[in-house]
């Protein structure tokens, strides 16, 4: 121990007597392990970490498939066949149906929105959970007419009734219905997410059959059964129902996937793509570092020569040397973490909504291992062999300060260094160009100076459509008379919006196809003010009116892909259709007109449009509603919707009240995440790559003072020994570009699912990203090459 005790002592000295090399390879290992041990947390908490539910690997998500299109897919449900689901299926223990919503709750005088849940029945079993107090919903709480009953939220309970345990029974008034309190869940239950409480799911079976698909399901694999078995069986139920149900049924299918696994399947390839692109970080950091070793270990040929002859063996240099690269490991990843933390905070900030769990990723235990032992790895694998070498020095080597090996082992890492800055350089730019292609998309719309909303109105207060077409109205021209707003409109989604739907529709020029084979369009109900508030011109006819109510003829909208793909030859307006759609008047045996054709209006920018129908809130009668106002100048809009509509009732408030702007840029969220994370790799490398050839460049025109001298004297000009150190130490840079180009072509499928309008191989990226590291890496070794050209041959063979 006291021999140890004396080795740590003996290397912390050799260490603070170089007290830069120290630094150079404690800041290099903080800023690539940094990135690397943030990028590993987002991994690790969202990816590896188990979903914090009792046996969460048994929880299983049910979407609905089509066996004649595998590309159809959706996590939507009908109520009667999740009712099938939950009585025919033994694969699954307990399922559950379930949505989220937001009504007004009156506090203190105030109405204030809250996130409620609405379910079918037994969503505590699907968890494997018991209420805190009272019982869970049931299926008589969900059948239409049965009286409205509420479960809280434990925290809800403390916070609105203290945790009075004699809340059963009492009674809470939401968006103007009473609910009488049935339970309490327990502590730390607020699943689908952050809701307050939980409400039955009424719907009607009669309204709204195995058509209308509007909820999700959730449920609890049976013991010893797995995802695969589960679906199975869920597949033979679609298949058997298919003939029962031709209309709504054929081709339909059901498939269990694990909760987790639906979470984080959309996201998966992309972060397990950003760890790996940051480890490229992490290898050009390494190189840095073993390049500094190997400069380190020349100079201290002497020492160790010296210490040899007196009588320490190999193993204990190597030991020594080991150690010194131990504490120097430690330092780094001290400092790594440090960085990863800060680091980490920034990918929080610039993370999208779509990234789940994100708020329990942290730096925690296994960040930690990690970390310290990627920094270990790193060390040893880019310190054993100079250490080795410096291992077996012997007294006659004392003088030498240098080898052709030595030098032939920097060049070879700066190749491998401008390679993998390559591929990262290369990466970020197919991402910028798919980002700026998303924002040069267009929309179909002018989306300046537009703010956006929901609201719904509560069946209880508006059960009749005329009502609600009343109430639109009222609401549409109090906006519209308001200083300051130029045009409103009320619409059920909106261009950007979360409540996209979609329903067959049958034009009556054709015959009436077999079932599976109906045409389908996405929906929308809008006001005549939409098209004003967004400024969308009809590309052929026109677009609603306010003559265009319940009494007249009833008319569509529909946009340009839908004319171009099912009216090819000839124009749509005036063709007919019926809609296999109601929203609140019952139209699905209508006939629909068509009246106009506007051009295709962007619900996302990263899918390409897709037919879709535009039918008119006045003889359609929606509750559930957003609006779109475009105002003049700097006008308080939310505040103008707030006032006008609790005007017209006290329980009905606006939510999601944001600019049109806000809601493409959450949008191209996710394209902004990726992209501004791989650039900054991109950036980091570029910089480590710039000082690390530098570095090398600086220390072998060191070592070839005197053969430069030499040339100088005999004649050779100062231009030439420029061009001579600039063309020796471009080449492995010049090499580097060549295996980067390769290495990234082969690997440029794996950005595919990123990229959007911009080809994997595109030819302005893999021309751009190689000039601009050219360029920095010329830069970079032009100070030494000048410093070279500047050599005084009598002076440094004076001193020979």
């Amino acid at each position: 121990m006291t021999e140890f005790q004396h080795e740590v002592v003996s290397a912390l000295r050799s260490l603070t007597r170089r007290p830069t090399f120290a630094l150079l390879v404690i800041v290099t290992l903080a800023i690539g392990l940094g990135a690397s041990a943030a990028m590993f947390a987002v991994v690790d908490g969202i990816l590896l970490e188990p979903l914090p539910y009792e046996r969460a690997d048994r929880l299983v998500t049910l979407e609905r498939r089509y066996s004649d299109d595998p590309s159809r897919q959706a996590e939507s449900m009908s109520l009667p066949d999740l009712r099938d689901i939950q009585e025919q299926v033994g694969s699954l223990e307990a399922v559950a149906g379930h949505g989220t919503t937001r009504h007004v709750l009156v506090e203190d005088g105030e109405p204030r929105l809250i996130e409620v849940g609405r379910v079918t029945d037994g969503l505590l079993s699907v968890f494997a959970l018991e209420p805190e107090i009272g019982r869970d919903l049931t299926s008589d709480d969900t059948a239409v007419g049965s009286a409205p009953a509420v479960v809280l939220g434990h925290s809800f309970w403390r916070r609105h009734f203290g945790a009075d345990p004699a809340v059963l029974g009492q009674t809470l008034e939401l968006s103007g219905s009473v609910y009488s309190v049935v339970g309490v869940a327990p502590s730390g239950f607020d699943f689908p997410g952050d809701v307050d409480l939980w409400i039955p799911w009424q719907i009607d079976l009669e309204g709204c059959g195995r058509g209308c698909h509007l909820l999700r399901a959730i449920g609890r694999l049976a013991a010893g059964v797995t995802a695969e078995s589960a679906t199975r069986e869920l597949e033979s139920l679609g298949a058997a129902l298919e003939p029962t149900y031709p209309d709504s049924n054929t081709n339909k299918r059901f498939a269990a996937v694990e909760l987790r696994e639906r979470q984080v399947a959309p996201i998966r390839s992309a972060l397990w793509l950003l760890l790996g692109a940051v480890q490229f970080v992490v290898l050009i950091a390494a190189v840095n570092v073993a390049n500094l070793v190997l400069v380190r270990a020349t100079g201290r040929r002497r020492e160790l020569a010296i210490r040899s002859a007196l009588g320490a063996g190999r193993w204990r240099l190597l030991r020594q040397l080991f150690l010194e690269s131990a504490l120097l490991a430690a330092a780094g990843a001290m400092a790594a973490l440090a960085v990863g933390q800060g680091a980490l905070s920034v990918f929080k900030r610039l993370a999208p909504p779509e990234l789940p769990r994100l708020e329990q990723v942290s730096i925690d235990s296994s960040v930690l291992f990690f970390t310290v032992g990627l920094s270990f790895l790193v060390l040893l694998l880019f310190g054993l062999g100079p250490a080795l070498r410096m291992a077996r020095v012997e007294l006659r080597d004392r003088g030498r300060v240098g080898s052709v090996d030595g030098r032939r082992s920097r060049l070879a890492l700066i190749t491998a260094e401008v390679a993998l800055t390559l591929v990262l350089l290369l990466g970020a730019g197919l991402l910028l160009r798919s980002f700026v292609h998303l924002t040069e998309l267009d929309l179909g719309f002018v989306p300046e100076r537009v703010t956006r909303f929901s609201f719904v109105l509560p069946d209880s207060r508006y059960d009749e459509p005329s009502e609600r077409v009343l109430f639109s109205q009222q609401f549409e021209e109090r906006l519209r008379a308001t200083p300051g707003i130029e045009a409103a409109g009320v619409a059920f989604t909106g261009p950007f919006g979360d409540s996209q739907i979609s329903s067959t529709i049958e034009p009556l020029d054709r015959s009436v196809p077999e079932p599976g084979e109906e045409l389908r369009a996405s929906f929308d109900v809008v006001s005549a003010g939409f098209f004003d508030a967004l400024r969308i011109q009809p590309v052929r006819g026109r677009v609603f009116t306010e003559r265009d109510t319940r009494s007249a003829p009833l008319v569509v909208v529909v946009n340009a892909t839908l004319a171009d793909r099912y009216y090819p030859k000839r124009s749509a307006v005036g063709e007919q259709m019926r809609i296999g759609l109601g929203f609140g008047f019952d139209d699905e045996e209508s006939v629909h007109t068509i009246v106009g054709v506007v051009p295709d209006i962007r619900s996302t920018l990263t899918a390409e449009p897709t037919p879709a129908v535009y039918m008119a809130q006045a003889q359609t009668g929606s509750p559930y509603l957003g609006g779109v106002v475009r105002s003049r100048g700097r006008h308080d809009v939310a505040a103008s919707i707030r006032e006008h509509l609790l005007a017209l009732d006290p329980m009905v408030l606006p939510r999601s009240v944001e600019s049109q702007q806000a809601a493409i840029d959450d949008d191209l969220g996710p394209q902004r995440f990726y992209f501004v994370l791989l650039a900054s790799f991109a950036g980091i490398a570029l910089v480590l790559s710039a000082i690390g050839l530098y570095g090398v460049v600086a220390y072998l025109v060191g070592q070839r003072t005197r053969e430069l001298a030499v040339r100088m004297a005999l004649g050779s000009d100062a231009a030439g020994v420029l061009r001579l150190v600039l063309g020796d130490s471009l080449r492995p840079a010049v090499i580097g570009l060549g295996l980067g180009l390769v290495a990234a072509a082969l690997g440029a499928r794996l950005l595919d699912s990123l990229l959007h309008g911009v080809s994997a191989y595109d030819a302005t990226t893999y021309i751009a990203a190689p000039l601009i590291l050219l360029t920095v890496a010329a830069l970079a070794c032009l100070s030494p090459a000048l410093r070279a050209a500047r050599i005084e041959p009598r002076a440094v063979l004076e001193e020979e």
